[in-house]
């Protein structure tokens, strides 16, 4: 009996490590399909990230926005809709959790590079995001967004 159990115990370790790496790749080529819609100016496929419902969240700069359609209206603003204007953004360290069935929490940190002829060039930061497994795949639920600031002086 005891042995059973043991070998019960160390299949059941073996079975929910293996979920991680797996559900990383997911939800890297979910960013990675945004952050390509995003480089080629494309807000509409950007936005399909996300879950379209009023259920969906983002916050940043002590702001909270809820629905899609508000997210549209506020990336629009900050970014424009063209390629010219929104810049290429990059992802990087992106590193993922298990929250639960379903749902997954992803950490990373993005940059937005405007180009030399912008008054602010390039801009970055980090992001935490809870994800919701769809038919259509890894959708962001909510998505929590900082950006750097240069340290202060310290005299």
């Amino acid at each position: 009996m005891v042995r059973y159990l043991s070998t019960f115990c160390i299949a059941l370790s073996l079975i929910l490590a293996v979920p991680a790496e797996p559900l990383q790749d997911e939800v890297k080529a979910s960013l990675t399909q945004g952050m390509e819609a995003w480089n080629r100016g494309d807000l509409d496929t950007f936005l399909k990230g996300y879950v379209q419902g009023p259920e969906m969240t983002y916050t940043a700069s002590g702001r909270v926005v809820r629905g899609i359609d508000d997210l549209r209206a506020r990336y629009q603003k900050a970014y424009g809709t063209s390629r010219d204007t929104m810049g290429q953004l990059r992802f990087e360290d992106i590193e993922c959790w298990p929250l639960g069935e379903g749902y997954a929490l992803a950490m990373g940190k993005w940059s937005v590079d405007f180009g030399p002829r912008s008054r602010e060039p390039k801009t970055g930061g980090i992001f935490s995001l809870v994800l919701r497994k769809t038919p259509e795949g890894w959708l962001i639920l909510h998505d929590h967004t900082s950006r750097l600031q240069d340290e202060k002086k310290i005299n």
